[in-house]
């Protein structure tokens, strides 16, 4: 996954957002956009920080609500679940 043209490993997927790993942590409402890869495609979303948390300087973990993701994303994500 690229968050903001960092890349951040996933630690959940829903269809409404996601927990990522990631070097940097964003405040909680702080707007950002990636993409996100499911199955063998690619989509766009732009999403918001719910929380950010961290034990660690070189990383922590955030959640991310989708505010705009493409609607074949929803169909991908439930064909897979």
């Amino acid at each position: 996954m690229l968050v903001g043209g960092d890349t951040a490993f996933t630690a959940d997927v829903t269809a409404n957002g996601f927990c990522i790993e990631t070097p940097r942590l964003a405040q909680p409402g702080t707007s950002i956009s990636g993409t996100i890869r499911v199955g063998d495609r690619e989509f766009a979303f732009t999403g918001m920080v719910c929380w950010a948390r961290s034990d660690d300087p070189q990383h922590g973990r955030m959640g991310v609500r989708f505010l705009d993701v493409p609607r074949e994303f929803q169909f991908e994500f439930a064909s897979l679940h």
